[in-house]
């Protein structure tokens, strides 16, 4: 519990009562159960602010960016409707497609499989994780044919858009973010995603950062490129 780097999950937790006293809770279902309110109150901050999910603009965009319109913002001529608020018109006019848009290749399915081999290779063991362990996936890729089998496995989740029931469940963790800081408004929420579905946000992650690259499409200020950091723009 003193160490911030190696304390782990959060075992006490202080809250703050009604008539503004504090508590101090370390039965494990106590601490659960204010962990859950604390964090649902956090998570649903934003409700009800969101013009992209307005049946007004879905029409138009869907519920998952794939309605009539959507070419039209890619290609910068969407008009839209005069009840936006000025921030949805600016996110709705920073996706436009760049005038030179450069695709990215699609891979063959050997060298899918191949990438997908060196990556898990390439992941530490000691990474938290949830379900399978990710040294199991680790050992899996050391063999042919249960490697192709796994890789087999998260394509058809890639190609069709199929989310199992694993993929949409999420662990919280607590932490400290201070050493000796037990208030539940004080601890910093980590959410633990399955093995594979982690894994597999990875690569699409590394896809659109590549993409954003070749494109010039990453904010000036964003350091997290090759041979750039954080360090440059702090000394700039």
């Amino acid at each position: 519990m003193e160490g911030k780097i190696r304390a782990g999950a959060s075992a006490q937790i202080t809250v703050t009562n009604a008539d503004g006293t504090f508590s101090e809770l370390t039965d494990k279902e106590e601490v659960e159960t204010a962990i859950i309110q604390s964090n649902e109150h956090k998570y649903h901050q934003t409700e009800g602010g969101l013009q992209l999910l307005e049946p007004f603009l879905t029409q138009n965009i869907g519920t998952f960016g794939d309605g009539p319109k959507v070419n039209e913002i890619l290609d910068g001529s969407y008009t839209p409707p005069p009840s936006l608020t000025d921030a949805t018109i600016a996110f709705l006019e920073a996706c436009k497609r760049p005038d030179n848009f450069i695709a990215t290749t699609q891979k063959s399915g050997p060298a899918r499989y191949w990438n997908e081999v060196r990556t898990w290779r390439q992941r530490k063991e000691n990474t938290t994780s949830a379900n399978q362990h990710i040294g199991h996936f680790k050992a899996v890729m050391q063999h042919p044919s249960p490697s192709w089998l796994f890789f087999q496995r998260v394509e058809i989740l890639t190609i069709s858009g199929y989310s199992p029931a694993r993929h949409r469940s999420c662990i919280d963790l607590m932490i400290m973010k201070k050493t000796n800081s037990f208030h539940v408004d004080k601890q910093r929420m980590l959410g633990i995603l399955d093995s594979e579905f982690n894994h597999s946000n990875r690569a699409l992650q590394h896809e659109a950062m590549q993409s954003a690259l070749r494109n010039d499409c990453i904010a000036v200020e964003q350091y997290s490129r090759p041979q750039q950091s954080c360090i440059c723009h702090a000394l700039v």
